[in-house]
């Protein structure tokens, strides 16, 4: 018995001895099977998106980011603590100690935190818990930064020796060698020697082609893209380029054809001038014949069927109206086309509604494919509304056109439809159109109508101060004509980008008129509805897509109305770099905190969320937060609210894609602000933990992140009813309820379990637990709630769990083998090994005795 105690004694003690010992220090590892972070994957953008280079001499006054999006397998295991590096490019200079929040794609929020000290070309990102169990891990860095100063710029380029007058060539090709469709027309300017200033070329295209809108390209002999201005009126494209060029030129654009098939010649003759007075032309043309649309019956392959289009865009559909014989206005020919964009439409519907003074023309209805092949339609008509049903799936384009007669013989009236679009496939769009009717078709002409209309067009700095916003300003002179329904499309050069909303349009006398604004990349679409025979005034704004630098920022707009009215103008504004300030490196950057809390205490199905910018300093131009939710949340509809410190409410639009909500605010924002947002959870209860991860930017270049997360608890378990108590039996003669002599009595209480005398005692009891040994669950589980701080001036750590990375002074990593419940085991073994030391104490005495 002796050799037992101390033998369970020295084990114990062993056992305390190993647990109680420093843990060992886990080495964290280099997660080698990233891809996507060296200095070869690093993209460098300016702030209009252009591609710069590895070895490229950065501007000393732009400012610059520079790109990765990175990956780890999922059959890589990854522990908290784990580092990543990324590279920088040679080129590049990181100005200042950086440090940032790192966010994962795929719901898993912040995943680490990233350091990259002044001057160094190797960042570090030491990574935390959310990695250890993720899948489809990766994400992205963006860090602003500036060029290295040690790169010496180029020397100037010698002014050139003109040697004979310029000279151009063009070619033409099909834009896919399996596509007769769209032509790529190349032109190439030989200077020469000679100085190329402003050069202007005009392109009079073949009646069977269209110019593709914002496909013109201009650059150097560099390689590097000029700004350029492109004006389409009919077959006639007029590109103009705001730059004075010393050295060759190259300008690309695309046509495409009318008709998808047909043996056909295509051709186009280019002329070119310029303020130097040189002068250029050259032609072109490339056929499309039968042989080009026939398969190759020689093909062992067999015939290969056309791939399937991918979607580029939402479908589209436009409409438009005009009379069958425009000397008699009683009958009205409208035309609807349906733009697929590589989707499919399956069981198309059109449903148009018509103004009630006009009636539909039975059997009037016609459907067409891009080719030209009839499809079968169903017309059903309701008062005034149509309906056109087509069965099938189609992934072309699709043409609808009908007709309506006036229930007026003669009146001045406008007769208006207004179609919607949508197919089992869950496409949608919408159209309207009109056409207007004089009432008296004798009315004489009015004095000098037969005067062509002008276009007339200015720009100026919004502010003499601010070099960034830009005013526009059309007029448009209607000598006498009628002006209906005008349309004014505005093609701006690729360094600025139009501000949504700016734009107001008036009368002559200033009576306003409702304006609709289409944006389209850099082409821009003004829509007035109405007839006028006024002049028009039509302003709007742009903003520059760099604060600095030297500039020309070009305009060119097109005048088309109803009435066949058409004209166009340009207009031209130049920055001088000299004038603005460079930005400053050093400025403190924005902070950006987010918390969550539940709605109310005692329902944890609906989660404020609170996201606060600390502008510390900044101008924050049309911000931008992108906020991934878990997937088991749902946004709550005009939940959204901002208001800055001054107590401003701020626009904010909300647009949610799956589990990505972006909230906008389009407008300049000069102070800090909060953002405020609610969330429902998917199911109404059950013990889980909601995160959610924001991105900021906006077009200033501040950028930033936060994440937070709330938990929600399990439900209250129900106690267990009470047992009904087992009475005790009533003791018989045989049975003496008195106890022996030197017997102790029997308690007067019930058995634990309820059992008669004599049955065990260790099953587990039935009876309710006392109160003061029940569990119970908290009603809600705070959150961490970060207080205001409106005056800070440094950046604020953008997660509302701080993140420590990796210090210079080498501070320990924190440990994988390091738990909260090691006191408790610790507490418990120290414990047993006292209780069996006294107990081998005490039989050591006995055995002496």
């Amino acid at each position: 018995m002796r050799k037992f105690w101390q033998w369970l004694l020295l084990a114990v003690t062993g056992l305390a001895l190993m647990i109680l010992s420093p843990p060992l220090a886990g080495q964290a590892k280099e997660i080698t099977s990233v891809t996507g972070l060296d200095a070869n994957s690093c993209v460098i953008k300016d702030a209009q998106g252009k591609v710069y280079s590895h070895t490229a001499v950065l501007s000393p006054t732009v400012k610059y980011t520079i790109n990765y999006n990175w990956r780890i397998p999922n059959t890589t295991a990854v522990k908290s603590g784990d580092t990543m590096h990324f590279y920088v490019p040679d080129n590049v200079t990181i100005v200042g100690d950086r440090s940032f929040s790192m966010v994962a794609n795929g719901g898993l929020g912040v995943i680490g935190a990233s350091t990259i000290a002044d001057g160094s070309h190797v960042g570090t990102v030491v990574v935390n818990k959310a990695m250890e169990l993720g899948l489809n891990r990766s994400g992205w860095i963006r860090i602003v930064i500036y060029p290295a100063t040690t790169v010496t710029p180029a020397p100037p380029a010698p002014t050139p020796t003109p040697t004979k007058p310029i000279s151009m060539t063009k070619t033409a090709s099909w834009a896919e060698p399996d596509d007769f469709t769209k032509i790529n027309w190349e032109l190439a300017v030989n200077s020469n020697g000679n100085t190329l200033s402003h050069p202007v070329i005009v392109d009079q295209l073949s009646s069977n082609q269209t110019y593709v809108q914002q496909s013109t390209v201009v650059k150097d002999a560099s390689g590097e893209t000029l700004a350029s201005a492109t004006v389409v009126n009919g077959s006639k494209v007029t590109i103009q380029v705001r730059s004075v060029v010393n050295s060759d030129l190259k300008i690309s654009y695309q046509t495409t054809t009318n008709n998808a098939t047909r043996a056909e010649i295509f051709d186009n003759a280019a002329t070119y001038t310029d303020d130097g007075g040189h002068n250029a032309s050259a032609n072109a043309n490339i056929d499309r014949d039968d042989e080009a649309l026939t398969p190759d019956e020689d093909n062992d392959g067999g015939t290969t069927e056309p791939e399937t289009p991918e979607p580029t865009e939402p479908i589209s559909m436009t409409k438009s109206a005009s009379w069958v014989d425009a000397k008699d206005p009683n009958k009205i020919n409208w035309d609807l086309t349906v733009s697929a964009n590589g989707h499919q439409l399956l069981n198309p519907e059109i449903v148009d509604k018509m103004t009630p003074n006009q009636s539909y023309v039975s059997d009037s209805a016609k459907v067409f494919d891009s080719t030209g092949q009839a499809i079968p339609v169903t017309v059903t008509t309701s008062g005034t509304e149509i309906v056109f049903t087509i069965k099938g799936s189609y992934q072309s384009n699709l043409r609808i056109t009908y007709q309506t007669t006036p229930d007026q013989a003669s009146s001045t009236e406008t007769f208006a439809n207004a179609a919607t679009y949508h197919d089992d496939h869950g496409n949608n769009a919408q159209a309207t159109a009109q056409v207007d009717r004089e009432g008296d078709p004798s009315e004489p002409d009015v004095p000098g109508q037969d005067e062509a209309i002008q276009l007339l067009k200015t720009a100026s700095w919004r502010d003499p101060n601010d070099f960034t916003k830009i005013n526009w300003h059309l007029t448009v002179i209607a000598n006498h004509n009628r002006l209906v329904n005008p349309l004014i499309v505005d093609e701006f050069t690729n360094n600025q980008a139009y501000i949504p909303g700016s734009v107001t349009a008036a009368t002559s006398d200033g009576t306003a008129i409702p304006v609709t604004e289409t944006v389209n990349g850099n082409t821009v679409s003004f829509k007035l509805t109405g007839t006028f025979t006024e002049n028009l005034q039509l302003d709007y704004q742009t903003k520059t897509a760099s604060d600095t630098g030297t500039a020309t920022f070009d305009n060119a707009a097109l005048y088309e109305d109803e009435s066949g009215n058409n004209g166009s103008a340009t207009a031209t504004i130049d920055r001088d770099g000299a004038v603005i300030e460079p930005e400053d490196p050093d400025k403190t950057e924005i902070g950006m905190t987010k918390v969550a809390t539940w709605v109310t205490p005692d329902d944890f199905t609906k989660i404020n969320w609170r996201i606060a910018i600390t502008a510390n300093g900044n101008q924050l131009v049309n911000p931008k937060i992108s906020d991934l939710m878990s997937p088991d949340l749902t946004y709550v509809e005009d939940s959204a609210t901002a208001i800055d410190s001054a107590g401003n409410t701020l626009p904010v639009s909300v647009n949610v894609n799956g589990t990505e909500i972006v909230f906008t605010i389009a407008e300049t924002v000069n102070h800090d602000f909060t953002l405020t947002y609610q969330t429902k959870t998917v199911t109404a209860d059950g013990a889980a933990t909601y995160a959610n991860a924001a991105v900021y930017e906006d077009d200033s270049g501040n950028g930033g992140s936060a994440s937070a997360e709330i938990d929600r608890p399990a439900p209250e378990p129900t106690p267990a009813p009470e047992p009904v108590p087992t009475p005790e039996p009533v003791p018989t003669p045989e049975e003496p309820s008195q106890p022996e002599p030197g017997q102790p009595e029997k308690p007067a209480v019930d058995q634990p379990n309820g059992s008669k005398p004599g049955q065990s005692g260790s099953e587990t009891p039935a009876t309710k637990p006392e109160t003061s040994g029940q569990v119970t669950f908290p009603v809600s589980k705070p959150a961490t709630t970060l207080p205001a701080t409106p005056a800070l001036k440094q950046p604020l750590l953008t997660s509302s769990k701080t993140l420590r990375p990796v210090s210079s002074q080498g501070r320990r990593l924190p440990q994988t083998n390091e738990s909260a419940s090691t006191v408790a085991i610790l507490l418990g073994l120290l414990g047993l090994s006292l209780t069996l030391s006294l107990g081998w104490l005490f039989a050591w005495r006995q055995r002496r005795v």
